[in-house]
């Protein structure tokens, strides 16, 4: 919405003034409660608008259009669908009447020459949200209405659960997410259901949160070894400023070599692409789940780990684990974490923990997300289990959007590299070297071919980053990624994420990170890093109307 006034000179009027504001109130809409309708009028002398907004979306315009009117203000997310308990402050903005100027103004003798508007926002950089991820894993089919039991309703944001064991003739849509929306209740709604023969992930968030997804995308894998398949679902999010991948895997539980196993998992992450086709998606989000049917065994005897589960020491029994040793020992699953095991198994024969859950956030993130729980119940039936379920609680704070309401600032931020050198590379042979930056905050750029076959550019031939919103508040909270590309055979070979958090200061900050492909680590990136702010343009005083009114807009 453009609040100036583009009128011609000489009419009386201020040119990129904003002449009135009536701000009619807000309607609850009984059918939908949690939803604000919300009218406001702008007057000037020739012109009138009224505008409603219905949904988060619409209200970034209605902040948008007050923004113009106060150059000192900052929102974060601002949302006229919140609980009234939950609003954290009041942000009242003033339009001078006065501004209408002519003959009305010496006409207009009243005290009241300033219209207040109050906005319900919020200045908080973040919000918090729990979330429960499960794996239900069904040796009969027939009772997944009885393994759907295990999952909590109306304790969390956000569902995501994952099935395996679907017998080929059940149908998807009928039992699996029409099973979760009713065991949930009808305040949610689920928002992604993606099945691969017989496995299934579905996610489902709170109704009065679903304005706060932005993109939502989805991709399935299979490959087939010698016995049995291996397959996976994938699901990724963003939930306002920050995003989530979630991989629910299904790996073959005959006998199959350690190695086999991490090689599988490995093609999961590296076969699987949503987001950005050039970046793995370990790397690309904010937060990646991996979790499903693993089946890694214990390297102990049975008599040794049955007198280990009698005395509940899950701890000891989880040092000789497969899964923890290779991730611990040959850098299975780089950065990724599980909690600490403290459920008896699972599963009496084969594999112990069969089922797992691990999860890891970029180096920034890691404070914003927090596992609270980490259990499993099995229903046993004789010699079988009829189902398994095992399932962990997170408490994640996301960010908010950021909106400057800075109309006219002249302030923008520069990010440039002094050097970067990777080294200790692992990876394949590189013939054409060549690095690509990449960030939420940034347009697209181009990869910068390395000066000689070495790894290392300096910064004469990397790129200054102009940020598309400059102030440090936001910044901060964002970073930015390396890619190391083979230009020759045009493939990504890995990257590595650069923290902003250092945006409070204007110096150069040293940084060393490893480089990641596929969740492997294969190098290490070291170099220096610089912002500073810079002042677009000057305040010289205006030649003439003209001159006055481009400086404005």
């Amino acid at each position: 919405i453009n609040a100036e006034y583009m009128g011609e000179d000489g009419d009386g009027q201020v040119p990129g003034a904003v002449y009135d504001v009536n701000f009619c109130g807000v309607e609850r809409d009984e059918g939908r409660p949690n939803v604000s309708r919300v009218s406001v009028e702008l007057e000037t002398s020739r012109e009138e608008y009224e505008l409603e907004f219905e949904n988060a979306s619409q209200c970034w315009r209605f902040c948008e259009l007050y923004g113009m009117m106060r150059e000192d203000i900052w929102i974060w997310c601002p949302d006229l669908c919140n609980d009234q308990n939950k609003v954290r402050g009041v942000v009242t903005i003033e339009a001078d009447k006065r501004l209408l100027g002519g003959e009305d103004l010496e006409e207009n003798n009243e005290e009241d020459d300033v219209a207040h508007v109050s906005l319900n926002v919020t200045n908080v950089q973040s919000e918090k949200i729990s979330i429960w991820v499960g794996h239900i894993h069904l040796v009969d089919s027939h009772i997944i209405k009885d393994a759907f039991s295990n999952i909590p309703p109306n304790q969390f944001d956000l569902y995501v659960v994952g099935i395996t064991g679907l017998s080929e003739d059940q149908d998807s849509t009928l039992s699996q997410d029409n099973l979760i929306q009713s065991r949930l209740g009808e305040d949610y709604m689920v928002v992604i259901f993606v099945k691969l023969e017989q496995l299934a992930l579905v996610v489902a968030i709170r109704r009065i949160m679903v304005q706060k997804l932005n993109h939502m995308e989805t991709a399935t894998h299979r490959q087939s070894t010698e016995e049995d398949s291996a397959m996976a679902c994938i699901a990724a999010l963003w939930f306002m400023e920050s995003s989530f991948c979630f991989l629910y895997c299904k790996l073959p539980s005959k006998s199959l070599s350690i190695e086999d196993r991490d090689i599988l998992l490995h093609s999961f992450l590296e076969e699987l692409h949503v987001g950005h086709n050039y970046v793995d998606i370990a790397q690309q989000f904010h937060h990646t789940y991996i979790f499903g049917d693993m089946f890694y065994k214990n390297n102990l005897d049975d008599s040794l780990t049955s007198d280990l589960v009698m005395k509940q020491q899950y701890s000891k029994l989880m040092e000789n684990d497969q899964l923890s040793i290779q991730q611990r020992d040959y850098g299975l699953l780089f950065d990724f974490a599980e909690a600490p095991i403290s459920f008896p198994p699972i599963n009496r024969f084969n594999s112990l923990y069969p089922s797992r859950i691990l999860w890891k956030s970029l180096p920034h993130c890691k404070d914003l997300m927090e596992c609270i729980n980490y259990k499993a119940k099995a229903s046993n039936s004789n010699k079988d289990e009829s189902y398994y379920c095992i399932w962990s609680n997170y408490i994640a704070l996301c960010y908010r959007p950021f909106l400057s309401t800075f109309g006219n600032h002249s302030i923008t931020s520069r990010f440039n590299f002094d050097n970067l050198i990777i080294s200790d590379w692992t990876g394949p042979k590189v013939s054409k070297p060549a690095i690509k930056l990449w960030s939420y905050f940034m347009d697209d750029m181009p990869p910068v071919e390395s000066s000689s076959s070495s790894l290392e550019w300096d910064s004469s031939c990397l790129p200054t980053i102009q940020p598309l919103v400059s102030q440090r508040e936001y910044l901060c909270t964002q970073h930015i990624l390396v890619i190391l590309m083979d230009l020759e055979n045009g493939i990504t070979l890995a990257s590595s994420s650069i923290d902003l958090r250092f945006c409070h200061q204007q110096e150069s900050e040293a940084f060393e990170s490893t480089m990641v492909y596929g969740a492997k680590a294969l190098g290490v990136i070291k170099g220096e890093i610089h912002w500073s702010e810079v002042e677009e343009y000057g305040n010289p005083e205006p030649e003439d109307d003209t001159q006055e009114e481009k400086n404005w807009y």
